[in-house]
């Protein structure tokens, strides 16, 4: 990559030459042009640069899923001045540690959240600036210099833009924090911008005329910035909505005229719908399922589209894809210039079709993180002999196809075998009953304390669909002929919800905590059900 490819050079470039090319479509009817958006980016520039912020310097924001989030995103990046996107929900303690961690001066934040700031004031040690673009209230009484957004885009400073480069660090993405808390993930432009090649393999750009990708995924997520490079990079409309919504999704993806759209966790709530005689009357051509449900094939059928799966994170991008999975498992093979190996706990590299550590580089720079933002020590540890370790287990195939297996905290150890939690919980949603699903460890009664990996007994919490009356022992009965047996959960618990990161992963940490088994927890043992052999 050149700088010349960076997106927000992309963007000025097809503003001058097609300024009336649609970039963002609303779900309400407002649209924007290249050349608008492109024109409000260094408008914010030109007035952040007003109010002090300058080259290096990071910006937090906490700003809802918007126009306003994405031309603030790229207004800075005219700065070179890094976006640290928090997540809307945080509060308290999150919050505090955030701002406090990237230790920031500035915050633009949406007028719904403003008052989120007055508990913590105290303990906030860096914020001197707070940007409220949509003020039209009162404000409350704040430490700190709170400007509205007509006061805000009225200052301009005109000598202040510089040229984004591809090793610019765009924004800090704080992590899911599903073992822990959150790390702020350093993420350069050439990471951000390789995602889209891994998300719709093979598709070039003007392949689909007048197409669009569907977002509804958060700014302080990869997911809801990978967007507006699909977007920009594939020739495609961004249509866009400040969350998902499942009622809604079908109709919009047909009046907005989308042909692609990445689903996070949601693909399996749309296979739930009933069925209707026109599933697969709509636009869509392309779908990115992350993760890729089982039924995938089903839903290719039912709605007439071509699914794509693959692997990827935060602090590596858009590793291995695949266009035409093989089955509902597999990452697909490792993308141009990108190196994957599967290792031991001594970086040593293991045969095809063993168990390991995910770890990953690639040939050119700034392809991958900078590392964690204020934590050299995890940053070092990430970064070993030269490779990013993921955290991740996974195992490559003969083909060098990758299969991901589970996060490493995640996997299990029962009665010497090893177990992957997303495969259990694979099976379990297929259950016609079952909406969602996670599975646990639980110490066994005969794990020892010294044993390196302790032995575990498998717990899955299952939410039940509405009006569904699945028992514990009814899921038993039906796991048992569709998995090996060691994979078998001996409890159960129904739950009403599972509790999620900002990004709607699961925070398996907090269910570890809640895996005591209780009243509420069937136990199959106790149960006197036993697997047959």
């Amino acid at each position: 990559m050149n700088s010349d490819e960076v997106l927000p050079n992309l963007i000025a470039a097809i503003a001058e030459r097609d300024p009336d090319k649609i970039l963002i479509d609303e779900i309400d009817g407002r649209r924007l042009t290249f050349a608008e958006f492109h024109a409000r980016a260094l408008q914010w520039a030109k007035s952040a640069a007003a109010i002090g912020i300058r080259k290096d310097a990071l910006v937090a924001t906490m700003l809802h899923t918007s126009t306003t989030a994405y031309v603030c995103w790229i207004g800075l990046s005219w700065l070179r001045a890094p976006e640290v996107p928090i997540n809307p929900e945080f509060r308290g303690n999150s919050l505090a540690y955030a701002l406090n961690n990237c230790a920031a001066e500035v915050l633009f934040m949406s007028e719904r959240h403003l008052d989120k700031l007055l508990p913590i004031a105290a303990e906030l040690r860096h914020l001197k600036t707070v940007v409220v673009p949509d003020a039209t209230r009162s404000r409350p009484e704040l430490p700190w210099k709170v400007i509205g957004g007509d006061e805000f885009l009225a200052q301009s400073r005109d000598d202040c833009l510089q040229i984004p480069r591809y090793y610019d660090t765009h924004a800090v993405i704080y992590t899911s924090g599903t073992t822990g808390p959150s790390k702020g993930v350093l993420q350069p432009w050439a990471n951000i911008q390789g995602f889209p090649a891994g998300i719709f393999p093979g598709d070039r750009k003007g392949d689909y005329d007048d197409g669009g990708v569907y977002t509804a995924w958060p700014m302080f997520h990869a997911s809801g910035r990978y967007a507006l490079c699909i977007a920009v990079q594939h020739d495609l409309r961004m249509v866009m909505r400040e969350s998902f919504s499942l009622s809604n999704f079908w109709s919009e993806i047909r009046r907005h005229r989308c042909t692609h759209a990445t689903l996070l966790v949601v693909a399996g709530l749309l296979m739930r719908q009933e069925p209707r005689a026109d599933d697969a009357d709509n636009p869509l051509q392309r779908v990115g399922l992350y993760p890729l449900i089982p039924q995938y094939r089903e839903f290719e059928r039912r709605f007439g589209v071509r699914t794509s799966a693959g692997y990827g994170m935060t602090e590596v991008g858009w590793v291995h894809t695949t266009g035409d999975p093989k089955d509902h498992k597999v990452a697909g093979k490792a993308l141009p210039g990108f190196e994957v190996r599967i290792v031991n706990e001594f970086d040593e590299e293991l045969p095809p079709n063993t168990f390991g550590e995910i770890i990953i580089r690639h040939d050119l720079p700034w392809r991958l993180n900078k590392g964690y933002l204020g934590q050299p020590e995890a940053t070092a540890n990430a970064w070993r002999n030269g490779w990013f370790h993921t955290g991740d287990a996974g195992i490559i195939d003969d083909d060098g196809d990758l299969y991901f297996v589970d996060r490493l905290k995640d996997y299990l150890r029962h009665r010497g075998h090893n177990v992957s939690s997303f495969e259990v919980e694979a099976e379990v949603l297929c259950h016609d009953d079952v909406l969602e699903c996670a599975c646990v460890g639980v110490p066994s009664d005969i794990a020892t304390a010294d044993e390196v990996v302790p032995d575990n007994d498998i717990k899955v919490f299952v939410v039940k669909k509405p009006e569904a009356e699945l028992s514990a022992e009814e899921l038993f009965d039906y796991l048992v002929p569709r998995m090996a047996r060691f994979m078998v959960p001996r409890y159960v618990e129904f739950v009403e919800e599972l509790p999620r990161t900002p990004s709607q992963k699961v925070r398996k940490v907090e269910l570890r905590e809640r895996a005591v088994v209780g009243p509420a927890t069937w136990d199959r043992v106790a149960a006197g059900r036993a697997v047959p052999r």
